[in-house]
């Protein structure tokens, strides 16, 4: 699934600032709400057209025992009690259960465009076995978290912007995807924010797409606006390494004023994200462990060590220096 990108990419830093969006005399600046969903994990960030100021990012996701975390991103993992259950756990606050859906990201994608690993990956044949357990589709399931997602969002944003915000400025949502996903994947991307209700919230709610790589090129233009002295004619790498996918692309400066880049080495990607790095993680404590060790740990015990052993320390904190 080689991408194929002709788009120009712009930004304006230290600010984001679109032409599109920002608010002229007369009419009412735009409420952009960024959506960045992640095979792992997904975050929320908004910005009020027209006002230089820095993009506000959701934190405080709810976790276990009525605890917060003011990390920038939640998991994206939901979990259903049963059948028919309107009230799913998800995020920060799912347990840690063999039914808790994780990777249902990849399930947008048709089977038969996936590669044959993916496809094969326990992750994948586990998250669409709990599918067809409680009756959903990847759409249905996006949904429902999307719910979620937009019901902690709502009140930060409330407070920054003023509790009828949805009523009083347009609301413009930008969702992030994989460069290297088929264009079919906008479309559910789009009905799952229907289903959500996000479409509804206010007269002329807008939804447009950016790939992943060209998010990765206005946050890092942005947060390293200073440090480096942009020529026209400069190019620059971005790899976007996420979860399921990781994309690298090569863009060069075309203008400064506005400021203005363009693809200059043709963008490739695949999925090959963190996630098989923790199936392959899981696949060696298997290999570690004595059998009879992981059956006294059973699954909760093997689920704790990945969650606080791998993903809270040796994934994170490993690097091409260290020696653990």
């Amino acid at each position: 699934m080689r991408a194929s990108r002709s788009r120009n990419v712009r930004a304006d830093p230290p600010r984001y600032k679109d032409p599109e969006m920002t608010s002229t005399k007369g009419t009412p600046p735009t409420l952009v709400i960024g959506i960045d969903f992640g095979t792992t994990y997904s975050g929320v960030a908004w910005l009020l057209s027209g006002k230089q100021e820095a993009i506000q990012v959701v934190t405080d996701w709810p976790m276990l025992n009525n605890y917060q975390t003011d990390r920038p991103k939640a998991p994206s993992t939901i979990f259903y009690r049963h059948l028919n259950d309107n009230n799913p756990s998800w995020g920060y606050s799912t347990p840690q259960d063999d039914c808790v859906l994780r990777w249902f990201k990849l399930l947008l994608i048709d089977e038969k465009d996936l590669p044959e690993k993916v496809r094969e990956s326990s992750q994948v044949k586990a998250a669409r076995a709990l599918l067809n357990k409680y009756n959903k589709t990847p759409v249905q399931v996006f949904a429902d978290y999307l719910i979620n997602v937009w019901a902690h969002s709502y009140p930060q944003i409330a407070a920054a912007e003023g509790d009828h915000f949805v009523q009083v400025y347009p609301l413009h949502f930008v969702v992030t995807l994989p460069a290297i996903w088929p264009h079919y994947v906008r479309k559910r991307m789009t009905e799952a924010m229907q289903l959500a209700g996000l479409l509804e919230l206010s007269a002329g709610t807008k939804v447009s797409f950016i790939s992943e790589p060209e998010a990765a090129v206005l946050t890092s233009l942005n947060e390293n606006a200073g440090r480096y002295q942009n020529e026209v004619g400069n190019h620059f790498v971005v790899c976007d390494a996420g979860g399921g996918t990781v994309d690298i692309i090569t863009y060069k400066i075309e203008s400064l004023e506005p400021f203005k880049v363009v693809e200059s080495v043709s963008g490739d990607g695949g999925l090959c994200g963190a996630m098989f790095l923790d199936e392959n993680f899981l696949k060696m404590l298997d290999q570690k462990i004595p059998l009879e060790t992981r059956k006294k740990l059973k699954h909760q015990g093997i689920q704790r060590i990945m969650k606080d052993e791998w993903e809270s320390g040796i994934k994170t904190s490993l690097c091409k220096t260290s020696k653990k």
